[in-house]
């Protein structure tokens, strides 16, 4: 099964990296992920990095999982334009903290950004 944890929504950015600190994942999760809302999107030179970071400690933060999505309207295999990008890897360590993040190339950016896990 899979739940959506809205992250950001309707966050308006240029260039800053901005970040949001999750906290632990629940037990019985099997795998976590972003996706990030690119269905609005219609300047072709946007770039977003979206990602997720651990922590043991709460101080030090380590790259987990990252994605790329462009400002580029792309369509599916059916036709339909895309409205979501989304990646899902396996669980951080045991009693990891998580932190969300997102940054882009300069151009300005409107965020849904949500947490995926998996049970």
């Amino acid at each position: 099964m899979r739940r959506d944890i809205t992250i950001a929504r309707n966050v308006n950015f240029t260039a800053t990296r901005r970040e949001w600190v999750l906290g632990t994942l629940p037990v019985g999760v099997k795998g976590v992920g972003v996706t990030v809302d690119v269905s609005g999107w219609e300047d072709r030179t946007a770039v977003l990095t979206v990602g997720l970071e651990i922590s043991m400690d709460g101080e030090t933060w380590t790259p987990f999982c990252s994605m790329v999505a462009t400002g580029n309207p792309s369509k599916n295999h059916d036709g339909t334009p895309t409205v979501a990008n989304m990646l899902v890897v396996s669980n951080p360590p045991a009693n990891a903290l998580l932190k969300g993040y997102a940054k882009t190339n300069g151009a300005t950016v409107r965020l849904p950004l949500s947490l995926v896990e998996m049970t």
